[in-house]
């Protein structure tokens, strides 16, 4: 799965790929007041400045924990597990019987009609991996959390008490298609802000939209790269041959 175009937005095929902008901004930090929106591309470019730098300054100078953060089996793990609940939830909303749910669950060790189901199944991935990395461990958690409550439309209630039926059923279809650029998004968010402790309020609001912006660029050097592999070995390549990832990081613009 994962073999077609990048996403761009709102369009695209069931590729894991690249995202466009989302609702409410254009993907250059702007926001909405009386109904029209306001552009901070200014802020925006700040934030993408202090996001490229640190992990540039990562690569330099925590060189063995920066290839970790992004090639220890459970980062692995986690991505792929993403692409299953994307095949699963598919055959949901198809079927309710599907024997792919049947083997899912079995896998994960979670019944079906568990309340919590989504939630029992993020700890259940961390649970597969043996890591001492806390940092590691936490960031990839997050990142599953944030990303499944997303593809939900932030219910927490859903997310924390639903049933394998109720949230499949409902999750959203785009942000699977753009779930290699989702989930580097969310999980490099995480690493910036550790890194930089307590970011100001100006760089803190844009965070999350320069990662995306980065993620994108990841995606895309990814696909020119390895065009004849799916987005859903996107950490598989990176953790195969770390050095196109880290060349890349380092070409990553300022702009």
């Amino acid at each position: 799965m994962g073999t077609g175009s990048t996403f761009r937005n709102g369009s695209g095929s069931r590729t894991g790929g690249r995202f466009g902008s989302s609702s409410g901004s254009d993907g250059y930090g702007s926001h909405w007041e009386n109904g029209a929106p306001v552009q901070n591309k200014r802020d925006l470019s700040t934030v993408k400045q202090n996001v490229v730098g640190t992990l540039l300054h990562m690569k330099s100078n925590q060189r063995a924990y920066f290839v970790s953060m992004f090639t220890a089996p459970l980062v692995q793990g986690a991505f792929e597990g993403l692409f299953e609940l994307n095949h699963i939830s598919r055959n949901v909303q198809i079927d309710l019987t599907s024997g792919a749910l049947a083997e899912f669950s079995q896998k994960y060790n979670i019944l079906l009609e568990t309340p919590g189901f989504l939630r029992l199944w993020v700890k259940s991935i961390i649970a597969r991996f043996t890591i001492t990395d806390i940092r590691i461990q936490s960031a990839v958690s997050e990142t599953l959390d944030e990303f499944v409550l997303s593809a939900l439309g932030n219910d927490i209630e859903l997310y924390l008490n639903g049933t394998a039926s109720e949230v499949l059923s409902k999750m959203d279809r785009k942000m699977f298609e753009s779930a290699s650029a989702y989930f580097l998004k969310y999980y490099m968010s995480r690493i910036i802000r550790r890194e930089l402790a307590r970011p100001a309020p100006e760089i803190a609001q844009y965070i999350s939209e320069a990662c995306e912006i980065v993620a994108n660029e990841l995606v895309d050097k990814y696909k020119s790269l390895y065009p004849n592999d799916g987005y859903s070995k996107l950490f598989t390549k990176i953790a195969e041959t770390p050095d196109w990832f880290l060349t890349a990081i380092g070409e990553l613009s300022y702009d």
